[in-house]
Order: C-alpha cells, then sequence, then structure tokens
C-alpha cells in the first residue's frame, strides 16, 4: 500500500513526502523533532509541578489543541497519498477525530478560563462529547476496515482481537474501582472508571484491530504509538478524579499530554517510514500465530492471584496456582503446536510459490515454443494439446481436441500412420518417428515431423505422447530435390533414371500377375536440322512441346521420360501391342500440328519403335524398342513394333 501522488520534481523523494502546515512546508523528521522538543519541554514543567493548578490547567488546553490539530492536518496530507480506499478512508477519519479533539480541547479551555472550580475540567459536557465522538468515529473506523481475504481469517481475528478486549477490560475494571469504592464521589468515580475502562479497551481494540488485519493501512510502529496512547489516556482518566481531590493534577495532565503525543505521532512515523521504504506496507502480512490471546489470559491469572489469595484458604490457593500452572503448560504446548504448524504452512507456502513458478515456466515455454506436444489416449481421443498448435496449424486446442488425431491427417497417409500407432500401442515405453500431412485451418496441408512416445504405463502420463514439428518447407526442398534429380529439367518429364525405374518395377509387377508390358521407344526425324538453322532455344521450345504432347496422351500410372537429346520413351504397364499401337498412334498424330517458334510454323515428326513383353529385363525390352525404331527409321514408316520372345 505505497503511496501515491503526483510525480514529483527530479531529487525529491517519489511521493513527497512533505507535510504541508498552514505555517508552510515541513518534512516529517522536521516535525517530528519539533513535536518531540514541545512535549518534552511541556511534560518537564508538569513532572516538577510547576505553577498552580488553575495555570496547569490553562497551559493543557492550548497545548492539546495544537498537536490534535497536526494530527488533523498530518493525517489529511497522509490519506491524499493513499493507494487503497479502505487506507484513505482510515486517514481521512482520522483526520475528523483530530479535529474534533481540537474543538473539545477549546471548550475544555474555555470551561477553564470562565469557572473556577477546576472539577468543572473534567465534567464539561461539551468536551466530553467532542472526546467520545472521536472515540466512537475510531471504534467505527477500525469496524469497517477489512480483517481478512478469507471467512476462516476473519473469524480467527474477530476472536483474537476480542479475547484481548475481554482481557484488557477486566483488568482495567479491577484495577480502577477498588481504589474508589471509599471515596465520597463514589458515583463520579464510578462513571470515570467506566470512562477509563471504555477508552482503554478501545484503544486495545483497534491497535489489534489493525495488527491483525491483512490490509493494515498503517506500518506497525504507527499501530504500536496509537496503541500506546489509548492506554496513556486511560491512566491519565484514572487519576483525573483522585488528582482533584488531592495533589496529583499534575500527573494526570501529564498522561493526558504523553496520550496526545503519541496519538499524533502515527501519522508523523507513517510518513518517515513510508518515506524511507514507499514497499513497506505491501510486504505486511498478517502472522499465522500470534501470542496477544494468551497473553491476555496470563495477565488476568495474574490479576487473579493478586487479588484472591488473601480471601482463600491454604488448599483452594494451591488449587488456584495448578490450574494456573497447567494453564500455562498447556497454551505453551498449544504454542509449539501452532508454531510448527506456522512453519509447515511457511514451507508448504514456498513449494506452492516453486511450484507455481515453475508451472508459469513450464506454461510459457510451452505457448512459445514452436514445436507441438499432445497425449492421446487408446482410442485417439486428445487430451492435450499445446498452444504452439494455434501458430502451426490455425487452430485452438479446444477445437483440434474436439476430434480424434486422425481424423486430421491426410487420407493417403493414414493408413501408414494408423499401423505405426499400433505398433507404438504394443510396446510401452518406445517412440516411433514419422512425417506426416495435417489439414491446416486456413487451407492445405502442412507436413508435420512426429516423435511419439508410448507413456501409457506411466500413471502421470497414461497415453501416447507426441512431439510436433513443422516440416514443410524442408519436405518441399526435398520433394524438389528428388523431382529435379529424377526429371529432366527441360521437358520436366522422366529422366532415364526414373524411365528405368518404373519399368524394372512395371517387369516385377508383370511376373506377378503375367500382364505384358509394352514401352515406346520415340525419336524425332531431321531434329538436328531444327536446332542449326533455327538455334538451340527454338529446338528447345519444339522438344517442349513434344513433350507436351506426349504427355497428354499418356495415361494415368503411364510414364513418359525424355531419354536424351531428341529421344523419349514411354512404360505401358499392363499393355499389349495393340493398345501401344493405337497411343502410339495418337501421339504421331497429336505431331501432325506444327509448333510456333517465335511466329514460325515447324513440322516436327518421328519415328516410333514399340516393344511388347513380359519376361525381359528393363534394358533387353529397350534395346528391343530401340531396334524396332531404326526398322521403323530404315523402311521410312513411323512406327514398327516388335514382340519380346518369351524365355
Amino acid at each position: 500500500m505505497p503511496l501515491s501522488g503526483a510525480r514529483p520534481a527530479t531529487g525529491q523523494r517519489p511521493w513527497g513526502p512533505v507535510v504541508r502546515l498552514p505555517l508552510g512546508a515541513v518534512r516529517p523528521t522536521t516535525l517530528l523533532l519539533g513535536l518531540t522538543i514541545g512535549y518534552g519541554v511541556v511534560i518537564n514543567a508538569y513532572l516538577l509541578d510547576l505553577g498552580s493548578q488553575r495555570q496547569q490547567l490553562l497551559g493543557y488546553a492550548p497545548f492539546m489543541a495544537v498537536y490534535d490539530t497536526i494530527l488533523a492536518v498530518s493525517s489529511y496530507r497522509l490519506a491524499r497519498r493513499m493507494e487503497t480506499r479502505h487506507g484513505r478512508r482510515i486517514w481521512y477519519g482520522l483526520t475528523v477525530v483530530g479535529l474534533l479533539y481540537a474543538c473539545g480541547d477549546v471548550t475544555q479551555f474555555i470551561a477553564i478560563a470562565t469557572h473556577d472550580d477546576p472539577a468543572y475540567f473534567a465534567t464539561h459536557p461539551w468536551h466530553q462529547w467532542f472526546i467520545q465522538a472521536g472515540i466512537l468515529l475510531l471504534l467505527l473506523l477500525m469496524l469497517a476496515h477489512p480483517f481478512s481475504d478469507t471467512r476462516q481469517g476473519r473469524t480467527r481475528t474477530w476472536l483474537d482481537a476480542l479475547i484481548v478486549l475481554c482481557g484488557v477490560s477486566v483488568i482495567a475494571w479491577c484495577v480502577t474501582i477498588p481504589g474508589t469504592e471509599s471515596d465520597s464521589l463514589s458515583q463520579a468515580a464510578v462513571l470515570q472508571g467506566l470512562s477509563s475502562t471504555g477508552t482503554l479497551a478501545a484503544g486495545t481494540f483497534m491497535g489489534i484491530r489493525l495488527l491483525l488485519s491483512d490490509h493494515p493501512p498503517a506500518t506497525r510502529l504507527a499501530i504500536l504509538a496509537g496503541a500506546s496512547s489509548g492506554v496513556v489516556e486511560a491512566v491519565g482518566e484514572n487519576l483525573t478524579v483522585a488528582s482533584l481531590q488531592g495533589d496529583w493534577l499534575n500527573l494526570s495532565l501529564a498522561c493526558r499530554l504523553t496520550a496526545t503525543y503519541l496519538m499524533v505521532l502515527v501519522p508523523v512515523i507513517q510518513l518517515i517510514q513510508l518515506g524511507r521504504d514507499p514497499q513497506l506496507l505491501r510486504r505486511y502480512r498478517q502472522r499465522p500465530v500470534t501470542i496477544l490471546p494468551y497473553l491476555s489470559m496470563l495477565a488476568i491469572f495474574v490479576l487473579l492471584f493478586a487479588l484472591l489469595p488473601g480471601r482463600l484458604g491454604a488448599l483452594a490457593t494451591s488449587a488456584l496456582a495448578g490450574l494456573v500452572l497447567v494453564s500455562v503448560l498447556v497454551v505453551a504446548r498449544q504454542l509449539i503446536a501452532l508454531r510448527d504448524n506456522a512453519a509447515l504452512l511457511d514451507q508448504l507456502d514456498h513449494s506452492l510459490l516453486a511450484l507455481r513458478g515453475h508451472e508459469q515456466r513450464l506454461s510459457s515455454l510451452l505457448r512459445h515454443s514452436s514445436d507441438i506436444i499432445l497425449t492421446f489416449d487408446r482410442r485417439g481421443r486428445l487430451s492435450y494439446v499445446s498452444p504452439a498448435v494455434q501458430r502451426v496449424l490455425g487452430t485452438t486446442p479446444e477445437e483440434l481436441a474436439k476430434r480424434p488425431w486422425f481424423r486430421w491427417l491426410q487420407p493417403a497417409d493414414l493408413a501408414r500412420v494408423r499401423s505405426d500407432v499400433r505398433r507404438l500401442l504394443a510396446a510401452p515405453g518406445t517412440s516411433a518417428t514419422y512425417q506426416v500431412r495435417v489439414w491446416h485451418a486456413g487451407g492445405g496441408w502442412r507436413w508435420l515431423e512426429c516423435i511419439c512416445t508410448n507413456l501409457l504405463d506411466d500413471p502421470v502420463v497414461d497415453g501416447i505422447v507426441c512431439n510436433a514439428r513443422e516440416v514443410t518447407a524442408a519436405m518441399e526442398l526435398q520433394n524438389e530435390l528428388r523431382h529435379q534429380a529424377s526429371h529432366d529439367p527441360l521437358t520436366r518429364l522422366a529422366n532415364r533414371t526414373l524411365f528405368t525405374e518404373r519399368l524394372e518395377n512395371a517387369l516385377q509387377a508383370a511376373h506377378d500377375t503375367g500382364q505384358p508390358v509394352s514401352v515406346l521407344l520415340i525419336d524425332l526425324n531431321d531434329f538436328k536440322q531444327v536446332n542449326d538453322t533455327l538455334g538451340h532455344l527454338a529446338g528447345d521450345a519444339v522438344l517442349t512441346a513434344v513433350a507436351d504432347r506426349l504427355r497428354s496422351c499418356v495415361r494415368v500410372g503411364d510414364t513418359a521420360a525424355r531419354l536424351g537429346g531428341d529421344e523419349f520413351a514411354v512404360v505401358l504397364p499392363d499393355t499389349g501391342e495393340l493398345v501401344a499401337g493405337q497411343l502410339a498412334g495418337q501421339f504421331l498424330d497429336r505431331l501432325t500440328d506444327p509448333v510456333d517458334v517465335e511466329g514460325q510454323p515447324v513440322r516436327a515428326s518421328a519415328a516410333i519403335g514399340v516393344a511388347t513383353g513380359s519376361a525381359e529385363t528393363a534394358m533387353g525390352l529397350l534395346r528391343i524398342a530401340d531396334e524396332a525404331m531404326y526398322q521403323a527409321k530404315s523402311a521410312g514408316v513411323a512406327i514398327r513394333a516388335a514382340q519380346a520372345a518369351p524365355r
């Protein structure tokens, strides 16, 4: 609960702890020094009993009025700098209390100045009304101030405060009343005893109320000064009636002056402490164990010993002593247990804070990680998805968890991934790595590299843990490199390496099924003349156009390739000689249309060799097609078919 206010100039304290009195600006330390010097001079005069009773009374009221006014001004300046509503309410209320006390002091001075009877000093009604109104306002402010943030804390604090309040009230009553029983002013003495007891109880309650609060509006030293003021004020009131009948008036007035001095120190001390450490109130917290209720009980036991032994027999006194001893031992044992519990609670708090710190760090790491972490059970239901899925797949973890994980995969990859997951489920503790395409919420597929570990036997996890990293760019680059390694860069058709691989695969399948495999070997006629007359760029344009027309003729599953130069080939799996010849004729028909090369039509023609077989090797079948193609060129025909001899 630091102080707040306007931004100070450079070199000043952050909240400007300057109390602006009507006579100028005074810093809290200077104000404290002045208050202490003034109090020291005046209190010495009363302790030395200087002057007559009337002179002492006439000097007493102005001093009280000045100090109560300083209390009001200091509290007001402090209230304006408090951050919380509860803190401001307390200090604004103390401002009003200071003004009420000052008004009471003025009426008391008028009563003393206009009456010769010193007793009127203690019985003037206006003075009493102002003082009691201030005490009542303080009590209301203490009751309105929040105890604790929890119901248990509020209940515990109320009980502790009431225990101390009852103990102090009993002690004050027992100490005040017996000494005035035979006094001629017994009724006034009883009333004064009640007032003394009420003042002491109110001051004690207010101090305990603030000390035990989770949100103290003042520092502990300031609260201690306020509580001490109430105690000293009660002692002064207790001396008032007797002092008016004897020679103790100076002591009674000295007590009251001391009480006022302690009260005005409350806001000044707080200003000084918060000036040195603005965060002091923020670090205050309620102690888990307070010994104040036990001290109250012990004080009543001491009072009981002081009042009863003269009226009790030896056995009763022994029993009372035993009761007190046993009670003290029980309280000591309980305090030890409470302190042990408090230590355990502190340790638990530290452990929870450390755990919360670990959780926050882990949450931050997961939130900013580029990898997706997810877990799913045996049925494929997602139990956890890290926030990185929003960045990688464009969807929220909640949306992703609505469906089983395999519903997001590319159908072509699903069978392979399910097979991997089945093997993973069968072997706890093992891991599997695979690449899979996953649907992106913005459209399209993203490649993910997943490392999955079977932790079903771990009761903490009880599932499959997957770390998924997007590798779309890497996979696209890999596919591009693979495509470049297996395709002709000019025509984008398969190159000789891929052609041979596809032909071998087709022959292997034909060996299993008994179906024939056909190969078309295509060689362009007079292509060298195109390069020589029109240039190599025109030749490249012709090759690209031929490749496009060849690509438009082949079927799904066929492979068209450029073997080099002006030589092309086609693998036709599960295709006989008749269908192969038809495809060759279709291609030749496409070649009849001229190729436009920079506005000049260029006609292309070709000779095609067709080879069909199922028992040949790839190179053997290609050689047969090559021989058929040269026979076609020699014979001046476009197509020549050859059948591979069975083995």
